[in-house]
């Protein structure tokens, strides 16, 4: 079975609302849920979108007033229990737990690697600030910050942190979790200046924004060369001194983009 088939079953099995499809010849090349207003845009590895696709796909979406996510194929081979809980929350099909009835603690570099590797579609990395969101002893969300870089902002220096990763547990949805982990790094640590990026293929930026953080600026899509026999994604420069698309491409490599990142910055 194609992927666009796998993911339209996993949406008629978990989803009782009415779903339309779009198709390109034979192939699904979106999916869409009308009633959530949301459109899921199958990227294939047959047929990958180039960036400029990618971008149009988002701008077509949000003339029409959706939300609009990239599913991609990669990510699904690799990580889609992952991918399938991120539809399910979408959806509203997740538990919800409240984090007004959690706590805050610190956790170490190892426990934040363990979650984000279970529950982040993007791979675990270090960090400076670590925090876990725990209720009744079950950490349910994370976040996590980098150390402080001097940055020169509106003519003077200021010292920003990197707020890198946040995630929730698998099949949960946790209200208010990611305000209240923020609200805390910044009463805590005290920062002049957060800074976050956020993925184009599964956001719009609006939840930083309802936070207080500001757009600061929208970076193009991204190249990336996917492994056809571990599956992971490589940047071009770095696969044996960047070896000419051809001979990639004749090892069975598979040249995809991202939808590039909006880049926002909270100041203090």
């Amino acid at each position: 079975m194609d992927f666009g088939r796998e993911v339209l079953e996993f949406l008629q099995e978990n989803s009782q609302f009415k779903i339309a499809v779009a198709y390109s010849e034979d192939k699904i090349e979106s999916i869409s849920i009308p009633e959530k207003m949301l459109i899921f845009r199958i990227n294939s590895m047959a047929a990958p979108l180039d960036s400029n696709q990618k971008l149009q796909s988002i701008s077509h979406a949000q003339d029409l007033g959706y939300k609009h996510i990239h599913l991609s194929e990669d990510e699904w081979l690799k990580k889609r229990i992952i991918l399938q809980s991120r539809i399910l929350s979408l959806l509203g099909q997740t538990k919800t737990v409240f984090a007004r009835k959690g706590k805050i603690r610190k956790i170490n570099q190892p426990e934040l690697h363990i979650f984000l590797e279970e529950n982040h579609l993007q791979i675990p990395t270090n960090a400076k600030h670590k925090y876990g969101l725990f209720i009744e002893d079950t950490l349910y969300a994370v976040m996590s910050f980098s150390k402080p870089r001097p940055i020169h902002r509106n003519g003077k220096e200021v010292l920003s942190y990197e707020l890198i990763r946040h995630c929730n547990k698998l099949g949960y949805t946790v209200t208010g979790g990611m305000s209240k982990l923020l609200k805390h790094f910044i009463r805590e640590i005290q920062p002049e200046d957060i800074m976050s990026y956020v993925d184009r293929d599964w956001s719009d930026g609006s939840v930083y924004e309802k936070m207080g953080f500001k757009l600061l600026e929208t970076t193009p899509p991204m190249e990336f060369w996917i492994n056809p026999n571990s599956g992971e994604r490589h940047y071009p420069h770095r696969l044996n001194n960047a070896e000419s698309q051809d001979k990639l491409l004749s090892q069975g490599f598979k040249k995809v983009f991202n939808s590039g990142n909006l880049k926002y910055i909270m100041t203090f």
